[in-house]
Order: structure tokens, then C-alpha cells, then sequence
């Protein structure tokens, strides 16, 4: 027997699903992770003797050879223009662009596309379902942002492909939403805004909903707002202070120490979403360095509220690509491990009026949804 899987293929995390013959969705975890844990990192680390690491292992590797690790490939997919490789980054890029405006990355004599790094990804998923299954998996459904182009969503159909997949359909991540939504509020008519605060980017779109079928009237995304970018904003301000402290080009230089602040303000993002703050301590002991402070929720949400309220301005851009007013929106879906962070729900709430939901985990809606699609999608074909 041949199982459909969906998968949620993020820019930070992915996740890899299944719909049993009883109807229930199964997010399913790492077999090779101790922790068990249902995330597995979208990270790549190609060592030295050219072999691979993926997911926590990869995560692992990269806190000592950060220039050995690639992350983020979702955002490489596609045409990519010339200006990316100019933006500023807290880690030096390893990505170059090919005259055609694809991105690729160097590992010793070798040239890896970004299809074939994201393959990696999806092939490990891939290989964890049948795991579970115990069988194979040769269909998938995989999430897509609502604003991808055409030359995005055929790379990560291309990827699909290289993962061994021999039939791939991609969702809109925004249908994804809609469809667990609608599971949960049958009789639901009318317009929808879904608010997806990503790990690579946010985006917003506007959906009409009638007869339970949606059509996603306009989408917008914009890849300088995300989770990745607020982990940034506290790497910084912890970067600044250790090198106000500790100078010299050797540690401006020390990758591996940049690496462990970056992890360590992803860190304290995720626990003041839970609890008042967090106690930062970094230690390096070839500069005697100890660095130690306590981040409050407060000064998390200082550093990115800009960051948030510019979120309103898209959704507001979205809205005028619609038609529409801010008045004829019915409902707000949040979407996105982020939008735990409450300053997220009450900056949406100047402007829209709207009924504001965030059910369920709303970092996992992209699993659940594309599972449903490929269980009702290849149902035939079993």
C-alpha cells in the first residue's frame, strides 16, 4: 500500500504528517531524535568529507562549523534577485547566484543547488514517514507561501522530485489554514484575513469563503519581516554588548561564538512568550569571556515591535489588492509559532475590529493541512 504525506517544508522548522485510515492527523516525530521531538530543523551541514547532516544533527554540527551549515534554503528557491547577496547578515552567506539567478553553494569541488539542499530536507522527511509507515510514500502534498512565483513554486516542486516523490502537489499555506479552520467552523461564510508570522517571512492573505470552497482573493509576503529577523534584533543587542566588553578582531571574527549568540536569543524570544523573562549566559573560555544578563518580555518586545506594527501596513496593502476595507474582514486567523508572542494579537487588534483566532497550535496548521490535502487528494489512487 502507497500512503500520501503532507509536508509543512519551513523556512526554520519542518514537519512531515499523515492521515490514519481512521481520520486522525499524526504529526510524526524524529526517529533519529532523542527528544522526540515533531520539528525537524531545516538545516543541512555538509562536512569536510563530504557527507551530510540533517535536521538536529545538523543543528549540533553548526554550533562549532557555522560555515559548513546552510539554513533558510526555502528563501533561495526560484529566481533570486542580485540584491539579496548585499543585505547585511549576522553570519557570512554561503549562497552565490548563478547567471541563470538560480542559488547555489560551494562544498570542496562540488556546486549543490538550492533544489538539491532543499531535497535533503525533503528526502529525510520523506524517509521518516515510511519509517512510521513501514511503507512507502510516493505522494506528497507540501505547503507553499500564498505569494511564491512561478519559478519559486517549480523549484520546490524540483525538490520534491529529487526527494524521490514521484508526485508532488504543492498548498497554498494560507488554504492550509483555511481548511483546518473550516473543519472546526463548517457554517463559516464570509472573508478571511490569515496572518502568517513565519520563520523566513510574513505574509498575509485574503480569502472569501462561500459554500465551504475558498479563493484567495490577494496575497502579499514580505521576507524582511519574520521569527529569523527577530532573532536577529536580540543577537544584535547581545553582540553589541559582548564586543563592548571583549574587543579585538578575533572575536569579532569567532564564528562559532556568533552562532551560539544567535541560538541563545532564539532562545530567550521563545521563553518570554511563556514566562517574564530569561537568563542569557554565554561562556567562552579561550577569551575568558562570561556573559550574563537577564531579558525581560518587556525588552524583547522593544526591540521587535517596529518589526510587528510594520506587519499592518502588508496586511493593509493586502486588503487594498482585494478591494476591500478592513471593516468587511471577518475573521483574522493567526498562524505561525511567533503569534504565541502577545504583543502579535494586540498589535492586530488596532486594526482589525475582526474576531481574532489563533486555535490549536497554530505552528503545526501547515502539517494538518497538507496531510488532509494529500489523504483526500491520492484517497484514489491507494
Amino acid at each position: 500500500m502507497n500512503h500520501a504525506v503532507g509536508i509543512d517544508f519551513g523556512t526554520t522548522y519542518s514537519r512531515v504528517a499523515v492521515i490514519s485510515p481512521e481520520g486522525e492527523c499524526r504529526i510524526l516525530a524524529d526517529p533519529h531524535d532523542r527528544q522526540n521531538r515533531i520539528l525537524f530543523p531545516s538545516v543541512v551541514a555538509l562536512r569536510e568529507n563530504n557527507s551530510i547532516e540533517l535536521g538536529w544533527e545538523a543543528v549540533d554540527f553548526r554550533s562549532q562549523h557555522p560555515e559548513r551549515v546552510i539554513s533558510s534554503v526555502k528563501k533561495w528557491l526560484g529566481q533570486i534577485p542580485k540584491d539579496r547577496l548585499s543585505e547585511p547578515t549576522f553570519l557570512p552567506s554561503p549562497w552565490k547566484i548563478r547567471t541563470d539567478g538560480k542559488a547555489e553553494v560551494e562544498a570542496g569541488n562540488k556546486k549543490i543547488s538550492a533544489e538539491e539542499i532543499a531535497a535533503f530536507i525533503l528526502k529525510a522527511l520523506k524517509d521518516q514517514a515510511e519509517q512510521f509507515l513501514q511503507e512507502n510514500t510516493e505522494q506528497a502534498v507540501i505547503s507553499v507561501p500564498a505569494h511564491f512565483d512561478i519559478s519559486q513554486r517549480q523549484a520546490l516542486e524540483e525538490a520534491g522530485h529529487l526527494a524521490g516523490f514521484s508526485e508532488v502537489r504543492l498548498l497554498e499555506d494560507a488554504r492550509a489554514a483555511e481548511m483546518i479552520h473550516q473543519q472546526q467552523e463548517q457554517k463559516f461564510e464570509g472573508e478571511i484575513l490569515v496572518y502568517h508570522f513565519g520563520g523566513g517571512f510574513f505574509r498575509a492573505a485574503v480569502l472569501e469563503i462561500k459554500k465551504n470552497k475558498e479563493e484567495i482573493l490577494a496575497c502579499r509576503g514580505n521576507s524582511h519581516i519574520s521569527s529569523e529577523k527577530m532573532d536577529l534584533k536580540l543577537a544584535e543587542l547581545f553582540w553589541r554588548e559582548i564586543t563592548d566588553q571583549y574587543t579585538g578582531a578575533e572575536v569579532e571574527q569567532d564564528l562559532p561564538l556568533r552562532q551560539i549568540v544567535l541560538d541563545e536569543a532564539e532562545r530567550a524570544k521563545h521563553a518570554v512568550s511563556h514566562r517574564g523573562s530569561y537568563d542569557v549566559h554565554i561562556v567562552r573560555e579561550k577569551y575568558g569571556l562570561r556573559y550574563q544578563r537577564a531579558v525581560s518580555r518587556f525588552e524583547v518586545v522593544e526591540q521587535i515591535r517596529g518589526m510587528v506594527e510594520s506587519t499592518l501596513s502588508v496586511c493593509e496593502e493586502t486588503l487594498k489588492d482585494a478591494g476591500m476595507k478592513t471593516s468587511q474582514i471577518k475573521r483574522v486567523l493567526l498562524v505561525g509559532g511567533a503569534t504565541r508572542i502577545p504583543l502579535i494579537k494586540e498589535t492586530v487588534q488596532k486594526l482589525f475590529k475582526a474576531e481574532i483566532i489563533r486555535n490549536m497550535n497554530s505552528d503545526e496548521v501547515m502539517a494538518w493541512g497538507t496531510a488532509k490535502k494529500a489523504s483526500d487528494e491520492f484517497r484514489h489512487q491507494r
